[in-house]
This record gives C-alpha cells, sequence and structure tokens, in this order.
C-alpha cells in the first residue's frame, strides 16, 4: 500500500513531502488501481451476455453478472432509473470485493459442440425417396424405425 502511494505521488505530481492525512489517502487503493470498467461499460456487457452466452467480458464484470443472477428478468422489467439504481447496488459490492483484494469469477470457456457434417439436400432427397417407396408399398427396411410388409 505503501508503494501505491508513492507511485500515485510521483505520477500525479504532488508535493514532497505530503501530510500524513494525504499520503495515508493515497495508499489507499482505488478504482483506477485494478482496471475497472466504468458502471456503464459494465451493464453494458452485462446487457449482452444476457442474451449472447458466448459474449467475452472481464472478471470483474461476470462477478457482476453472477450476482444480479436470475433477477435479470425482473431488472430488465423495470423503468430506466430503478434497473441503473439496482444494477449500480451489483457494481458497488464488486467494487468492494476489488478493493478489499477478493476473488473475482472467471468466465468459463464454452466448448462448442462437434459439428456433424451433413448434406440437407441430399439427406432430404433420399429420405423423400425411401418415404416415397414406402406410401407406394415398397420396401420399409431402409426407413428407419419401419418395419417390413406384413406376411
Amino acid at each position: 500500500m505503501i508503494k501505491t502511494g508513492l507511485n500515485k505521488l510521483i505520477t500525479r505530481g504532488y508535493d514532497w513531502p505530503p501530510s500524513a492525512p494525504e499520503f495515508s489517502k493515497l495508499c489507499r487503493p482505488s478504482i483506477e488501481d485494478f482496471d475497472v470498467p466504468s458502471f456503464d461499460d459494465a451493464i453494458n456487457h452485462i446487457g449482452i451476455l444476457s442474451r449472447r452466452k458466448d459474449h467475452r467480458i472481464e472478471p470483474f464484470v461476470y462477478t457482476m453478472y453472477l450476482r444480479v443472477g436470475k433477477r435479470m428478468y425482473d431488472l430488465n422489467r423495470m423503468s430506466e432509473r430503478d434497473y441503473r439504481a439496482e444494477m449500480k447496488r451489483y457494481y458497488d459490492e464488486v467494487v468492494k470485493v476489488v478493493l478489499s483484494g477478493g476473488d473475482l469469477d472467471v468466465q468459463p470457456m464454452l466448448i462448442e459442440e462437434a459439428k456433424k457434417e451433413y448434406k440437407p439436400m441430399e439427406d432430404s432427397a433420399e429420405k423423400f425417396q425411401q418415404l416415397k417407396k414406402a406410401i407406394d408399398g415398397e420396401d420399409t427396411r431402409s426407413i428407419p424405425g419401419a418395419t417390413g410388409p406384413a406376411d
């Protein structure tokens, strides 16, 4: 913390030596020290993530998103003023976690399902021919789940 205070003294160009209360204030961590996104950026990314699960966000915003949780449905139906007030409460909670040195949640990576390679037009044409044969009373053994003609 003392190192933080000295760095702020140098980068901000304060007079040397600072008073004890000034230096104490400089030693306390602030939001700027932790690359915390602005409130507007945070709620914007949460809104995108609530619609698109593949949207990648930073740990601060993901932790806020987890705290909002199932309330997102209700929050989206509030007036803009009430929505921002509620989201500000969650934002401030996560800021406190960051400033106290707490851990943030990390968004898990989503694994894409293995994509099947298929040819829709060819598959459809083949299935159409199988169904046509079945309707005409021909061989039904080639249709999945169908049984042969009764003997």
